[in-house]
């Protein structure tokens, strides 16, 4: 069976029995989710954050682009017990003072980690991450350029890379940037693989592609 494999069996609901039951809405005050319901598309962003550390069962995680804590959320929720530590960045040009509300967000979880740092920085300014970690995602800048230096930054310092929105239509700059990554570092790649609505019975996901190096 292949890891891809392996990870699709693991994705289930656990991760919404297991978050408070306002964490996916950060309490009816996030834009995103006004009416307190998360679409199906979202969702299944969540399961999948789950399970993938589920199987990877990291102990250092990092994420570019927080926004409220979801996605690092899940991957806490996914390790069988709290991370040693985690990092997120975020710039907050998406939702004003985010990182407040991640923090209060991530820390309603039952255990939550057991360190966690979050920074406001933008990565496009950022040669290099601060500190090496197990698995990191990255859903920052979704153009090419940024999308590149993103992963660029990102791939020495971690095990496992994950990078969100891999979808040739809806965000060409990503796919692009992935893909030419791939090409050109096939020599420290073990496996990499993508995630997409095919692997969700037709439920709506846009994609994630997963890097798991030497």
């Amino acid at each position: 069976m292949s890891t891809k494999e392996k990870i699709l069996r693991l994705i289930n609901n656990d991760v919404f029995y297991k978050a408070p039951p306002e964490f996916f809405t950060c309490g009816s005050t996030d834009p995103i989710y006004p009416d307190n319901k998360v679409p199906q598309h979202h969702a299944n962003y969540y399961r999948l954050y789950h399970a993938l550390a589920d199987h990877y069962q990291p102990r250092r995680i990092m994420e570019i682009g927080v926004r409220l804590g979801y996605g690092i959320g899940s991957l806490t929720l996914g390790c069988s017990t709290p991370p040693d530590y985690v990092e997120g960045w975020d710039n907050e040009c998406y939702i004003q003072a985010s990182l407040n509300k991640a923090r209060k967000n991530i820390e309603t979880l039952n255990p939550p980690p057991k360190s966690l740092t979050l920074r406001k920085l933008d990565s496009q300014k950022e040669e290099k991450l601060l500190a090496s970690f197990d698995l990191v995602s990255i859903d920052g800048d979704h153009t090419y350029s940024g999308a590149k230096h993103d992963i660029e930054i990102v791939a020495p310092y971690c095990k496992v890379m994950l990078v969100d929105d891999y979808h040739p239509k809806n965000h060409p700059g990503v796919f692009r940037a992935t893909n030419e990554f791939l090409a050109a570092n096939e020599g420290i790649i073990k496996e990499h693989f993508s995630v997409t609505a095919d692997d969700f019975t037709g439920q709506s996901i846009k994609g994630t592609y997963v890097i798991e190096f030497k």
